[in-house]
């Protein structure tokens, strides 16, 4: 199956994305993901997160062949940052000593369609959360929160978090706001070589499975 073709099936749904590889969950999202989703509101949350994405797409502009990949121009929410590391600013949201009230400021910007003041659902927006595992790690008493967040987030949803982050009894209930996990591996002594599973479903038509990839030219490729 082409990423593409994944990518597919998963649209409609709250899909966390657990990855081992930094440079290979970039490559998915700046060769994969955004090419897919132009139209994706992306939330980054903190300067550390942004100053990471904005490196890592400046260089697969230099690095990559393909152009399709080089240009790339998404809303962004900015959380705890005025500069955007890629696409257009719709946001910036300071950091708040309070994180219920953070999400819930966060949520709002997310359920404002277009301009002026009126309100619409977002049910037909996509939404990617960049960054969001570091409130795990700082505020681990506040992962209820998060939960909350996740389940009032009325899209698509893509949620991408490192592997090391995804243990823990709390993980256990955070899995449970999610339809879909998709798990992104590097395979031992191979090199640029790469699993990708849907490890967890509630979905009868996103079935468990998984597929071995190549990664070439920041591409993800079946391999043969």
């Amino acid at each position: 199956m082409e990423i593409e073709e994944l990518l597919e099936r998963l649209d409609g749904n709250k899909v966390r994305v657990v990855y081992d590889s930094p440079y290979a969950i970039r490559a998915f999202i700046f060769s994969h993901f955004l090419p897919k989703f132009p139209n994706v509101r992306c939330v980054v949350y903190t300067d550390t997160m942004r100053r990471r994405l904005e490196r890592a797409y400046s260089s697969l502009r230099r690095f990559s062949k393909s152009k399709s990949e080089r240009e790339t121009c998404p809303e962004v929410i900015c959380v705890g940052s005025e500069k955007i590391p890629f696409g257009k600013l719709l946001a910036s949201i300071p950091l708040r000593d309070s994180i219920s009230n953070l999400l819930a400021e966060l949520l709002n910007v997310l359920n404002f369609r277009g301009g002026g003041e009126e309100k619409k659902s977002c049910s037909d927006a996509r939404v990617a959360l960049f960054g969001f595992y570091m409130l795990k790690a700082f505020y681990p008493e506040r992962t209820i929160d998060y939960f909350r967040f996740i389940e009032k987030i009325d899209c698509t949803l893509f949620d991408f978090w490192p592997e090391e982050f995804c243990r823990g009894m709390d993980d256990l209930v955070l899995r449970k706001a999610y339809d879909v996990t998709v798990k992104l591996k590097h395979l031992p002594y191979h090199d640029e070589t790469y699993s990708i599973s849907i490890s967890e479903s509630i979905l009868f038509d996103v079935p468990p499975a998984q597929r071995v990839y190549q990664l070439k030219d920041c591409r993800f490729v079946p391999s043969d």
